[in-house]
């Protein structure tokens, strides 16, 4: 029981000192950041997704040359 109330406390003054800190401004830039990263990390994802597709359809043909014997 000690432990959930301390943990209480804790959680309420992180939260209370994070809100003070957005009041003051002080999270502008993380929206900017995470907006850059997350659109790197999509367009690093549609990169892989390509490549992907790319290699399926040239096992694909592979396999359809090695059936046929080819």
């Amino acid at each position: 029981m000690k432990g959930v109330i301390w943990g209480l406390a804790v959680g309420c003054a992180i939260g209370y000192i994070v809100r003070k800190l957005q009041e003051e401004g002080k999270f502008e830039c993380v929206g900017e950041y995470a907006d850059k990263y997350y659109t790197m990390s999509k367009n690093e994802l549609k990169n892989v997704v390509d490549a992907a597709k790319g290699k399926a359809e040239e096992l694909k043909e592979r396999i359809g040359k090695s059936v046929k014997g080819e």
